[in-house]
């Protein structure tokens, strides 16, 4: 996932390709295209299917909950428990932030 038009990237192992890859499943790499080196990084205990950036959010998606971190310091802002997705389904408003996602349902908005 790229975020915008600039030179930061979201890098992770791709689910059917994992073995091949050289970043991991389960994290997150924050990679700077122009100083080419990684500037952040999030780990899991599960393998992750989305990652969705916004300016001001990342959005990763794990198979029974989604994680909302603050894109300029990496803290967690939010954690929602969406039940069984295995497609990683997510929704992100570009407004206003809100996420929901799953097949199971589940979502949640919060207010800045």
């Amino acid at each position: 996932e790229m975020l915008y038009r600039t030179n930061l990237l979201a890098l992770t192992g791709h689910h059917s390709t994992a073995s091949h890859s050289q970043y991991p499943p389960n994290k997150v790499l924050i990679y700077d295209d122009h100083s080419q080196c990684t500037v952040g990084e999030l780990s899991f205990r599960q393998k992750i299917l989305v990652t969705k950036l916004r300016r001001d959010r990342i959005v990763v998606v794990l198979r029974d909950r989604v994680y909302v971190y603050n894109f300029s310091d990496l803290s967690l802002l939010d954690k929602v428990h969406t039940g069984d997705n295995p497609a990683g389904l997510i929704g992100l408003s570009l407004d206003n932030w809100g996420v929901g996602g799953g097949a199971g349902g589940g979502g949640e908005n919060a207010s800045n």
